[in-house]
């Protein structure tokens, strides 16, 4: 390794390291006259690995500071600014994007610089009286495309999809093959589209012969053209070779290859772009040693397939206010449907989905009407519960409990009852003594009026509209209401 430390030429007549870990030379200038200085330099380690250093020169100018780049040498998949600056002030810095030495004949810099190709951007700064800058050099590569794995097909055997696609996308992936491909890397360019965050189905159906391989399934979620990234080898379906601790492999292969299928989740942090999806198919027995996959690796008696996946923004979601009352003698619960945790009183709901009312009633009390959005579904209320879809801007509920009529009482019109409370073609009803029974709308409506005896009763109510009403008896001893619901 070379390196000038005095470029007018000099003869070193010592070398030292000093305490604070830079060298220290002394430099005899001029050595081809009788007339020469003696100078002692520090000498910066950064050369060793920078190839370049600061000093002062024997003619005691100082060096301009050299040029710092914005953005670090590396890979890159958008379009970047790069800013370039000195410590010096007033220093004016030149640049090449030809990977040619800059000099004060190139480009002057004068604002941000927008890259969107390859490049290699070197610069220098100078300033009047002073030494030109150690050169700074950065590269920036752009990628545009994912690599594509090698391999080779099976010679003899038909493996391959016949056809990919996806449930519960915002739009579904749909691709068929009817052919053995000819070549191990398929692009497709069969497109789907799904919301950051989601998750849908992707199922895939092969060929028989295709048992034979295992798949490995990886997304490029955040686009930077790989599939390296933690979270981006989805999972792999079947087992290796070296995985069959059953022996059944050899006889039967991985039969769920002919027909798979697997929920995958977008993460919520994925990249919105246009970015692939990416299957392989190799031979179980490729490597029957304990190995990792990669999307990159080589491809035996198999094939990888590419789909374009499109990342869009999760569409708005539409919310409404749930507004419970607090009812005396039970409570209301909301959930989710199929869900465990508990929706509040002002709770921001999703509209269109569904949550199920749970009505639970206080020891002796029980369902006496069921109110949604000011609309009677007490007849719709089946073991206390009641499905329903979130309308838009809000959903109301309202509950009634009543007591359970004790058959122990000081009067005997007390002890009538009615059962069931919910009906669908007739009511039946125990009186105390002879009488009448009318049925009302909850408006004062008479809808029916019929005899009872004492004892056991039956009311047909086949022409009753569904509902809640009330049903009043009267006998010599006395009247009893009764609110009962038709389904």
């Amino acid at each position: 390794m070379k390196k000038t430390l005095c470029a007018t030429g000099s003869a070193y007549s010592s070398i030292a390291i000093l305490e604070d870990g830079t060298i220290g030379v002394y430099v005899e200038e001029n050595y081809n006259t009788t007339d020469y200085s003696t100078y002692f330099l520090n000498v910066s380690l950064d050369w060793l690995t920078d190839n370049a250093d600061t000093y002062t020169e024997p003619s005691g100018m100082e060096a301009v500071a050299t040029p710092v780049f914005s953005l670090e040498s590396g890979y890159y998949t958008e379009e970047q600014t790069l800013t370039i600056t000195t410590e010096t002030e007033d220093a004016q810095i030149y640049y090449t994007l030809d990977d040619t030495t800059p000099t004060t004949e190139s480009t002057l810099y004068e604002g941000p610089i927008t890259l969107n190709e390859t490049v290699t951007v070197k610069a220098i700064a100078v300033k009047e009286g002073m030494s030109n800058s150690v050169m700074a050099s950065a590269t920036y590569t752009f990628l545009s495309g994912w690599e594509q794995p090698t391999g080779t097909i099976h010679s003899t055997e038909d493996r391959y999809v016949t056809s990919a696609t996806t449930t519960d996308a915002v739009e579904n992936l749909d691709y068929t093959q009817s052919s053995k491909p000819s070549t191990v890397f398929i692009d497709t360019q069969a497109p789907f589209t799904v919301e950051a965050g989601q998750t849908f189905s992707l199922r895939v159906q092969c060929t028989t012969a295709m048992i034979w391989c295992h798949a490995v399934l990886f997304a490029d979620w955040n686009r930077d053209y790989d599939f390296n990234d933690e979270g981006e080898m989805i999972t792999k379906v079947g087992i290796d070779s070296y995985e069959d601790t059953n022996a059944t492999l050899s006889d039967n292969g991985n039969t769920m290859l002919k027909d798979f299928t697997v929920n995958i989740t977008v993460p919520a942090d994925a990249k919105i772009a246009e970015t692939r999806l990416r299957i392989q198919f190799s031979d179980a027995w490729h490597n029957k040693s304990a190995h990792e996959h990669t999307a990159m690796d080589a491809i035996d008696k198999g094939g990888c397939y590419d789909f374009v996946m499109n990342i869009v923004e999760p569409a708005p979601v539409d919310l409404a206010v749930l507004t419970l009352n607090s009812p005396a003698n039970g409570t209301i619960e909301v959930r989710y449907a199929g869900e465990d945790a508990l929706l509040n009183n002002n709770d921001e709901i999703i509209v269109g989905e569904q949550v199920e009312i749970t009505l639970i009633p206080d020891e002796n009390y029980q369902v006496a009407s069921l109110m949604v959005n000011s609309v009677d579904r007490t007849a719709d209320v089946v073991d206390n519960k009641l499905t329903v879809d979130v309308p838009a801007e809000s959903l109301d509920i309202e509950a009634e409990f009543e007591d359970i009529p004790s058959a122990i009482d000081g009067n005997r019109a007390a002890q009538m009852t009615v059962y069931p409370t919910m009906f669908t073609s007739e009511i039946n009803l125990n009186s105390t003594a002879a009488g009448e029974a009318c049925v009302y709308d909850l408006a004062g409506r008479l809808l029916k009026r019929v005899a009872v005896s004492e004892g056991e009763n039956r009311i047909e109510a086949n022409t009753l509209p569904a509902g809640s009403m009330i049903l009043v008896v009267t006998t010599d001893e006395g009247s009893k209401s009764f609110r009962v619901v038709k389904k």
